[in-house]
């Protein structure tokens, strides 16, 4: 593959940590949510950027197919829901994707 383009970013202390992209346009806390034995949701965490990365790489996607094939909708969205759970001796990730119908 012949790489258009490369984002890179820095975690430091895991997940109540710090994440930095090299171009430090991203710049941010990130903290344990509750659900998995943080103190509250005031903070960003993995799981949340990876499902705003997600959903909009799939909805540019969405709109190259849309664009391509030359046909009118209006404004599309997609939600993308991250999940992390346990299973046995390890942790699994899930998504799942939500479109938001354009009109043809």
């Amino acid at each position: 593959m012949k790489a258009m383009y490369t984002a890179e970013a820095t975690a430091t202390g895991g997940r109540n940590g710090h994440v930095k992209s090299e171009n430090d346009v991203l710049d941010l806390e990130v903290r344990t949510p509750k659900a998995m034995g943080g103190a509250s949701d005031d903070y960003a965490n993995p799981e949340m950027l990876f499902a705003a990365g997600y959903s909009a790489c799939f909805d540019s996607a969405l709109n190259l197919v849309i664009k391509k094939g030359e046909v009118k909708t209006g404004e599309t969205s997609v939600n993308a829901k991250i999940s992390i759970g346990q299973m046995k001796h390890s942790l699994l990730t899930s998504q799942k994707n939500k479109l938001k119908k354009a009109r043809l």
